[in-house]
């Protein structure tokens, strides 16, 4: 007889959305995307499959809650900034850390579709961090468009550091070379 929801609920204290996403995250640093089923995070977790959908209703929803976690966990590590080149240096250094801690994240980006209210989230919080700088709508938009480009970048460099791309650590260093490119980034785009 399958468990009714009132004792899936009983059946799992202490478990919560966030500790869901940080269960998931562990997983798939330890067995990547392709190891990661609702099953085998229900066990992990201690719970029954039935009982994980009680805080996502699908693999789906929780790899968009994962994704939107790692863009928050970006925006946490930014400090105060005077200005947005040193705000978009921040991000791309938050963006570059996020990614190495948490391989695998350009494949998430790639293959989890984000929910409009996730999108709509994480676009205002950007918004929010960018506001101070922003002296109009028009340098709003141009600013949107270079923080795009910022994550784009630093994204691809990260991707470079993971799998196969892990030779290009022994010609020098990634790391280095992808901060440079991110500051030449901000310095050459256009101002108005």
């Amino acid at each position: 007889m399958p468990a009714t929801p009132a004792k899936a609920k009983k059946a799992a204290p202490g478990i919560t959305r966030e500790g869901v996403i940080a269960t998931t995250i562990a997983l798939l640093h330890e067995e990547g995307p392709e190891g990661l089923s609702m099953r085998k995070l229900a066990t992990r977790l201690g719970i029954s499959a039935p009982t994980l959908y009680w805080h996502f209703p699908d693999k789906a929803a929780l790899m968009a809650a994962v994704m939107e976690h790692l863009f928050s966990s970006c925006l946490t590590r930014i400090g105060a900034c005077n200005s947005a080149t040193e705000w978009l240096r921040a991000f791309g250094r938050a963006i570059w850390q996020v990614q190495c801690e948490t391989p695998h994240v350009p494949l998430l980006i790639l293959s989890t579709e984000q929910s409009a209210d996730g999108y709509d989230r994480m676009q205002a919080a950007l918004r929010g961090g960018l506001a101070p700088f922003a002296r109009d709508a028009a340098d709003m938009e141009r600013l949107m468009q270079l923080q795009a480009a910022v994550q784009s970048l630093v994204t691809g460099w990260t991707t470079l550091t993971q799998g196969k791309g892990r030779r290009l650590s022994a010609q020098y260093d990634v790391e280095a070379v992808a901060m440079r490119s991110l500051d030449a980034l901000i310095a050459g785009w256009p101002q108005g």
